[in-house]
């Protein structure tokens, strides 16, 4: 779940979202799918970090990450609805 390939998925799945948000133009579709991509972007840092903890046994940074990969996986679904809503 959080590890390198789960944290180079995210980064490559943000940084497509990037690109639909661009050929959006200005608009709330495209607004949302950057939203995404922040969001994608701190799920990747936050599962890149956990492994590096993992690796180090690091127990405290273990839960920081865990804890921190939580918190961006929630605001994902929270904009993930809101890019649903844009879209109905």
């Amino acid at each position: 779940m959080y590890d390198k390939a789960s944290a180079a998925s995210l980064s490559s799945l943000a940084s497509s979202l990037d690109s639909a948000a661009g050929d959006a133009g200005d608009s709330d579709v495209a607004s949302a799918l950057r939203d995404l991509a922040d969001d994608a972007r701190a799920l990747s840092d936050a599962a890149s970090q956990f492994d590096a903890a993992l690796n180090r046994r690091d127990s405290s940074q273990v839960e920081t990450y865990k804890n921190a990969f939580s918190s961006a996986r929630q605001e994902w679904e929270d904009d993930a609805e809101t890019f649903k809503s844009v879209c109905a």
